[in-house]
């Protein structure tokens, strides 16, 4: 039989679907356990197991909500005698990383995606208390970059380990032909329409490398929904660029890799960014990219040389970069190049399962021992 894995995650996720797929397809028996439905059945023919019941609907949200995770507590434990896990894994330090601290499983591992550790302690004194806890219960503690591995250490002085996200490299990959030649030159964004995403500014910036180039033919591709959705329509309108701007919606990962491949640049000016999984996917499409200096993004560009980091607060440094790609194809290729290396060095699926999968290991023989020495400690009866 498998190791056994009881992942408390968010089950409509991206992330969550491939660590989850990821472990099973490894020969892990994978629990599952979420707040919230799935919106789809992309589990059972996996065999990942669903195992909470009276979940909330997706989308849910509020103080309300956020009491009512403590509701499923009785029904995690009863779960956990039910699966009988080897590692209760919780991704995300917050909400699911609570649940697994208050259930008292062991051993119990914690992975920061970003917002937990870097927004959440924020709010108040209560809060930073909560994550303090969290991570003082767990017996392993993840990160999936540099920049969550930083923030962690206000609130634990354990050791982190670093388990990137990782990327399909059998979805996300350059075109089969890259050398055709093609007319239109095509930008790519993958990120929610909300503010902190600015896809504003880089709507003004598109803009303004179509009025230098009259002739060229440009397209802006904007994959993601959200909040802006209204206003940044309106913009568009207002910049007369409904013919070059295409927003699509939020789209499958398969659809989100073929829109990269074929594109000529991706971007994200972020004004907040933990890791920046989408260009870690755009570098594995062999696509050069331009971030903003959000730590996390600056983080992966500056592994890649070539790749760009601008001022999102400099509307002409941004169009510099973009006018500088578009200009020199040698220097998208050089970058292109150096992010398709980057990737497939450290960031890989695979790479992060193994990385992940040693964790596991390390934390299951731990208990092991432990167990053995408690079991000696134990008085001989005459």
């Amino acid at each position: 039989m498998g190791t056994r894995i009881l992942l408390l995650a968010d089950c409509n996720s991206a992330h969550t679907k491939k660590w989850a797929l990821g472990l099973s397809r490894k020969g892990f028996k994978v629990g599952l356990f979420s707040f919230t439905l799935p919106l789809n059945d992309w589990y059972s023919n996996e065999g990942v197991v669903l195992l909470n019941s009276g979940a909330m609907q997706p989308g849910k949200s509020g103080v309300r909500s956020k009491l009512q995770y403590l509701g499923f507590l009785g029904e995690l434990r009863r779960q956990l005698a039910v699966f009988n896990p080897d590692v209760l894994h919780a991704h995300y330090a917050s909400s699911y990383g609570l649940l697994g601290a208050l259930s008292g499983f062991a051993p119990f591992i914690i992975s920061a995606w970003g917002t937990d550790v870097m927004r959440f302690p924020q709010k108040s004194f209560l809060h930073r208390a909560i994550l303090s806890f969290n991570l003082r219960k767990a017996d392993a503690i993840c990160a999936t970059s540099p920049t969550i591995a930083r923030y962690i250490k206000f609130f634990s002085s354990k050791p982190v380990m670093l388990v990137p996200f990782g990327v399909d490299t059998t979805v996300f990959k350059p075109l089969a032909h890259p050398e055709r030649k093609k007319e239109v030159f095509t930008i790519s964004c993958a990120k929610a329409l909300e503010p902190m995403y600015n896809i504003h500014v880089l709507l003004r910036a598109f803009y303004q490398l179509k009025q230098q180039f009259p002739h060229q033919t440009f397209k802006l591709v904007v994959m993601g929904d959200g909040s802006e959705k209204e206003r940044l329509l309106n913009l568009t309108a207002t910049l007369n660029l409904l013919k070059e701007v295409v927003f699509t919606g939020k789209v499958p990962a398969e659809e989100v890799a073929s829109r990269i491949a074929d594109s000529d640049l991706v971007m994200n000016l972020s004004e907040y960014e933990s890791f920046g999984v989408n260009i870690i996917e755009a570098m594995a499409c062999g696509v050069p990219v331009i971030v903003s200096e959000a730590e996390g993004l600056r983080h992966l560009a500056e592994q890649a040389p070539g790749n760009l980091v601008v001022n999102t607060r400099n509307e002409d440094e941004i169009v510099g970069a973009m006018r500088h790609f578009f200009q020199h194809p040698e220097a998208r290729k050089k970058a292109g190049e150096s992010g398709f290396q980057l990737v497939n060095k450290y960031y890989t699926l695979d790479a992060c399962l193994r990385r992940m999968t040693h964790v596991y290991d390390e934390q299951i023989h731990a208990r092991l021992l432990h167990l053995a020495l408690e079991e000696h400690k134990k008085p001989v009866l005459h």
